[in-house]
């Protein structure tokens, strides 16, 4: 969209009417993308906060030996609340961040590792893990899949986009 300075009544240049469309267009982008973050960091803080709960709840004395403890349905030994820690945390660090890109790749590869826990069947007890594991990291990876669909591209990085794809596009 050109800059266009149209003359007001008093003789001054002034904005023109496309410029502040644009700009509301602009802060529906910004507040649509917030509450996409905000709705993906949501979904990553669960699997933060069940592994928190279980490392809290796991006996510290034994170590990486101690018997599972059951949080909210699973069971988690240490090793599970480790890996369970780590996927929330990079799934939290992909939520907030402000590009859709981190959002697809995590969410692409939670969504890969939750249909492979799937697949395994009873193989998964030899990880120790159960099959609500590989539901979580799912259901996770799809809540971020689907946050960077509906994460709104801004105006001004469809049109650097097309002004480098297509130069005779001129403003």
């Amino acid at each position: 969209m050109a800059l266009t300075l149209d003359r007001t009544p008093a003789g001054r240049f002034g904005l023109g009417h496309d410029d502040v469309e644009e700009r509301d267009r602009t802060a529906d982008h910004a507040s649509w993308n917030i509450a996409v973050r905000v709705v993906a960091t949501v979904a990553a803080a669960v699997p933060v906060a069940w592994s928190l709960v279980a490392m809290v709840r796991l006996d510290r004395d034994v170590g990486l030996d101690a018997v599972p403890v059951e949080v909210w349905g699973l069971a988690f030994t240490p090793a599970a609340a480790i890996a369970t820690l780590a996927i929330g945390l990079i799934a939290l660090a992909a939520a907030v961040a402000d590009d859709r890109a981190s959002k697809l790749a995590i969410g692409a590869l939670l969504a890969c590792i939750g249909v492979a826990g799937l697949l395994a069947g009873t193989a998964l007890a030899d990880l120790d893990l159960e099959a609500g594991h590989a539901w979580l990291a799912l259901a996770l990876g799809l809540v971020l899949i689907a946050a960077g669909v509906a994460m709104d591209v801004p105006h001004d990085a469809r049109r650097a986009l097309e002004e480098r794809t297509h130069p005779e596009i001129t403003s």
